[in-house]
């Protein structure tokens, strides 16, 4: 999901006048839990977590005390004992809707996202007007993809709290992530009308412009988010980029990728092959043809969930599979069809390997790298006499490359052949065709292999 969120989870401090079981305590327990609150709300952890256990000395069947403790654990790091503080207070005040919040909060944390779910069901129950409730709710249905039931909760939590710019940013993201981009750019605007300098619903109101033809507007709301201190500001430099069609930056970001390959994961190859029509590895295995041997130490850069690691696994020695995406590397491994899977970057990778490769391959890799100069150098580098550099890129007419409205990197067939001499390759094989489908048309590519000179 493009559009980028602020927060997950909001805090979840509680006071003792709340209509819980047990909210009468002793003086002392109390006046240490306020002092335990304050040096929370002000950051100072040590001294809240001594405050605190001081408190639960004096009152330890007070359920406030166990749900504020679970606060300062979670804030430590420490999310099974948060978790555990929480499940105390539960059980001491089962209708203490406090509670089961922040017993959510802390599953959430752990990535138990289902059980999170169940903890805020619980909270809602006991009290329907829990506005944060709802947002935490809508941010873990969110994380499950359950997009129309994510927006369901942060309109709940909007309705309750309408100045809240956070609630607001969230319920804009789900509505990003159902493709309702005028809509989505109409609450980001609403919240910054309440937080002028939330960089984040800069960004992604300058993403819902760009998306919806605005490219100018969408230049304006970048340089805002710019501005305003966005905290991945080559994310925004890159969007900008791709807006303003000038000089592009050398490759995508990292993080953007990243985040980007992951949430596509799951329907990774379904997509590609039944939606858009991919067929870059079949093409450029087609294409390697009777030159491939067998017995090869073959690296696959951006290997995906592997569709190209399948095709070459009957020539590979050992084929080892580079990816970004974390979520990439996993539905790949569940193929077992690489000796070998690495979490990187393909550049980096590239430039920190040693050993020799008889075979490297990339399909639909560098529409994510713009400046392919180094990755050349290190393929030439690491390849044996004869070795093989195949790949494919979408086409550019002009010279050089170029970072497209697409946010895609397009190259031209000169551009790829002369990085091919000038780092000892010779072109062995080219092809000019389609990548994938794109709306009514195709996308043009060229599939290239270079060899390494004997």
């Amino acid at each position: 999901m493009i559009a980028t969120s602020i927060a997950h989870q909001t805090q979840g401090l509680h006071s003792t006048r709340m209509n819980t079981e047990n909210a009468s305590t002793d003086p002392a327990a109390e006046a240490a839990h306020l002092r335990g609150v304050e040096a929370l709300r002000a950051g100072r952890l040590d001294e809240a977590e001594t405050c605190l256990q001081r408190a639960l000395a004096l009152a330890p069947d007070n359920a406030v005390y166990h749900s504020n403790f679970s606060v300062i654990l979670r804030e430590r790091g420490l999310l099974e004992a948060s978790l555990a503080a929480a499940d105390r207070a539960v059980d001491l005040a089962p209708g203490f809707g406090g509670a089961w919040y922040n017993r959510g909060i802390s599953l959430a944390e752990l990535r138990r996202y289902e059980e999170a779910l169940q903890s805020y069901t619980q909270a809602l129950a006991i009290n329907s007007d829990y506005a944060e409730a709802w947002f935490n709710q809508g941010s873990v249905l969110l994380r499950l993809d359950r997009l129309n039931e994510a927006r369901d909760s942060y309109s709940r939590a909007v309705a309750l709290a309408p100045e809240n710019a956070l609630f607001l940013h969230h319920l804009g993201v789900s509505l990003d992530g159902l493709g309702l981009f005028g809509e989505a750019l109409q609450v980001y605007e609403k919240a910054l009308e309440l937080a002028p300098g939330q960089a984040t619903s800069w960004f992604n109101c300058g993403v819902d412009r760009f998306k919806l033809g605005d490219l100018e507007g969408g230049k304006v709301c970048y340089a805002r988010a710019l501005a305003c201190g966005h905290p991945d500001p080559d994310l925004v430099r890159f969007f900008m980029a791709a807006a303003e069609g000038g000089s592009p930056p050398p490759t995508a970001p990292a993080e953007y990728l990243r985040n980007l390959f992951d949430d596509y994961a799951p329907l990774f190859e379904q997509h590609l092959v039944g939606v858009l029509g991919y067929a870059a590895p079949e093409v450029l295995f087609e294409l390697l043809g009777t030159q491939l041997g067998r017995d090869l130490e073959i690296l696959d850069l951006g290997c995906g969930t592997g569709p190209l690691g399948r095709l070459l696994r009957p020539h590979a020695r050992r084929l080892v599979g580079v990816d970004l995406a974390p979520m990439m590397i996993e539905k790949a491994r569940t193929g077992a069809i690489y000796d070998e899977l690495v979490l990187a970057d393909v550049r980096d990778y590239l430039r920190a390997r040693t050993d020799t490769l008889d075979l490297v391959v990339a399909t639909d890799v560098f529409i994510y790298v713009g400046d392919l100069d180094e990755v050349f150098r290190d393929a030439s580098r690491l390849l044996t006499p004869g070795g093989l550099f195949a790949f494919s890129v979408e086409q550019h007419p002009e010279e050089g490359f170029a970072l497209l409205s697409t946010l895609r990197y397009a190259h031209s067939y000169a551009y790829c052949v002369s990085l091919g001499r000038r780092h000892g390759l010779q072109l062995r094989k080219a092809e000019s065709r389609p990548i994938r489908r794109h709306g009514e048309g195709e996308i043009a590519g060229y599939y290239l292999v270079f060899a390494k000179p004997a």
